[in-house]
């Protein structure tokens, strides 16, 4: 009786010990987790190198602020701006927006000589852009203005010590923007041009590079490569501030599909 009850005993102790290792498993609890430093979206377009994702952002009163070239209200935002954006994933996917800052503003129609305004083509480094945009923000303060979307008469953008960010006035323009720096790209940060605009989210195009350091991973965690990734896979990405000379896009660390 006594050995039939250690047996019990012990069995229930192994059972036990077994039963809190697997709750505490990084394979049980961490497999399907969302961090609040990756950036969730629907894979749009893959290239050999580039990976570009469609990726929500939620809107609330938090995100809209009065610093210094930050966006103060949702009517600031058009579809084909360039965006660097500042916040936290949520655990459903959803990116919960704090801070947005205009980059490069959509279709800048500059004149002629005979004033006439040229036709351009959609192309503003999204999936469908011919050529990535080339700006600054959040990178080397060195090159900023060099790209398109850089600050001019009737743009925008904001300029060092040009308040309301152009010549469309206060009411429309963004806040005072004399401060010189910018917000440095942070693990969490997005930039990207957006798609769509209402006065709950915005729909964001990211595009990102990848090389033999990346490492992308399967839902079941098993070891992938950046060829089996699909239009259409729903994926959580570490982006590393690491600018590619080529593409000027960031870095993809870590890609792993999600369900």
């Amino acid at each position: 009786m006594v050995l039939k009850l250690s047996k019990g005993i012990l069995l229930s102790i192994l059972l036990s010990t077994a039963l809190l290792a697997s709750d505490k498993s990084p394979l049980v609890v961490k497999k399907n987790v969302i961090h609040t430093w990756e950036s969730v979206g629907e894979v749009v377009q893959v290239t050999d190198k580039t990976l570009s994702i469609r990726q929500r952002l939620k809107l609330s009163e938090a995100t809209w602020s009065l610093l210094p070239g930050a966006i103060a209200d949702v009517k600031q935002l058009k579809s084909g701006d360039l965006i660097h954006v500042k916040g936290t994933t949520l655990q459903d996917g959803t990116y919960d927006t704090r801070r947005i800052f205009l980059v490069g503003e959509s279709n800048p129609q500059p004149q002629t000589a005979s004033g006439a305004t040229p036709v351009q083509g959609a192309d503003h480094g999204g999936p469908e852009g011919k050529a990535p945009p080339q700006v600054a923000y959040g990178g080397d303060p060195s090159l900023e203005g060099r790209g398109r979307g850089a600050p001019g008469r009737d743009s925008r953008v904001p300029a060092p010590g040009r308040p309301g960010g152009g010549s469309t006035g206060a009411s429309e323009g963004l806040q005072s923007s004399r401060a010189v720096s910018r917000p440095r790209f942070l693990p969490g940060d997005v930039e990207g041009v957006v798609e769509q605009v209402s006065p709950e989210n915005v729909l964001l195009a990211q595009t990102l590079y990848f090389d033999k350091e990346s490492t992308v991973v399967g839902r079941d965690g098993e070891a992938m490569k950046g060829k089996d990734l699909k239009t259409g896979q729903r994926v959580a990405i570490t982006i590393k501030d690491e600018m590619d000379s080529k593409t000027k896009a960031r870095k993809a660390v870590v890609i792993r599909l999600l369900p």
